[in-house]
C-alpha cells in the first residue's frame, strides 16, 4: 500500500479509536455493542475489527467482565430471576458461553428464593395499599415479570403470605 493509503487507514483508525474511547467513558460496552455502533457510523469491517482486536487486547471491551458487572449491578439494584439475567445479556451480545460461565460462578449471589423473598416483602405493601382484590395474582404477575420461575415465585409468595 502506497503512503496515502497509509495515512487514509491511519486517520480512520484514529477517528474510530477516539468514538469508542467516548462511548467507553460513558458506560462499558460488549464486543458486539461497539461493532454495532462502529458499524453504525459507516466504519470498515476491517476496521471495526482492528479497533475491537486493540481494544481487548487493552482490556478496554471484555465480555466476561462486562457480563460479571452487569450481574452485580442487578443483584445490587434491580434483582432479576436468572432467566431475564440471560436475555438480558443474550441482547447485549454475551455469548451463551460466557453468561453460563458467570451464571456459575455468581449462583450463591443468585438464590432466587431468597431474591424473590425480598423482592416480595418489598413490593407486598405496594399491593396491598392498592385494591384488595387478587394481590396473591398481583404479586405473581410481578415477579414472574422479572423473570423467576413461576412455581418458585408461587411457594415464595405462599409462604409469605400464607397459603
Amino acid at each position: 500500500m502506497n503512503m496515502a493509503g497509509d495515512s487514509i487507514r491511519e486517520k480512520e483508525l484514529r477517528k474510530a479509536r477516539n468514538y469508542c474511547s467516548r462511548l467507553l467513558s460513558l458506560c462499558p460496552r460488549t464486543e458486539h455493542e461497539i461493532k454495532a455502533r462502529l458499524e453504525s457510523r459507516g466504519f470498515r469491517k476491517v476496521i471495526q475489527n482492528d479497533i475491537l482486536d486493540l481494544l481487548k487486547k487493552d482490556g478496554l471491551v471484555d465480555d466476561l467482565r462486562f457480563a460479571r458487572g452487569w450481574i452485580d449491578s442487578r443483584i445490587r439494584s434491580k434483582p432479576r430471576g436468572v432467566k431475564l439475567l440471560r436475555i438480558e445479556l443474550q441482547k447485549k451480545g454475551v455469548g451463551d458461553d460466557v453468561i453460563d460461565r458467570v451464571l456459575h460462578e455468581k449462583a450463591a449471589e443468585l438464590d432466587e428464593k431468597a431474591v424473590l423473598r425480598e423482592m416480595v416483602k418489598k413490593k407486598i405493601k405496594e399491593v396491598e395499599s392498592g385494591p384488595q382484590k387478587n394481590i396473591k395474582g398481583r404479586l405473581f404477575q410481578y415477579v414472574v415479570q422479572k423473570g423467576f420461575d413461576a412455581e418458585t415465585a408461587e411457594n415464595v409468595i405462599n409462604e409469605i403470605m400464607g397459603g
